[in-house]
């Protein structure tokens, strides 16, 4: 499953580094894509968005879902 998220707050590289990082660790995550200029993160894997909210959320950021379906 794919979900993307918007991310409010990365202004650097390090900043997007830090939302995958974050991101990658949790249970579930199998690819991470952090785009800095787009300010999305996308995530696949079997995650919950909450989780992934919250993980970026802890990091400092702030995360919505997208539905692009």
């Amino acid at each position: 499953m794919k979900q993307v998220f918007a991310v409010q707050g990365m202004t650097c590289q390090a900043c997007a580094r830090a939302v995958t990082r974050v991101v990658a660790g949790l249970p579930g995550a199998r690819a991470v894509r952090v785009d800095l200029d787009r300010g999305r993160a996308e995530v696949e894997g079997e995650v919950s968005d909450t989780d992934v909210v919250r993980a970026i959320e802890q990091a400092g950021y702030r995360a919505d879902p997208l539905d692009v379906a």
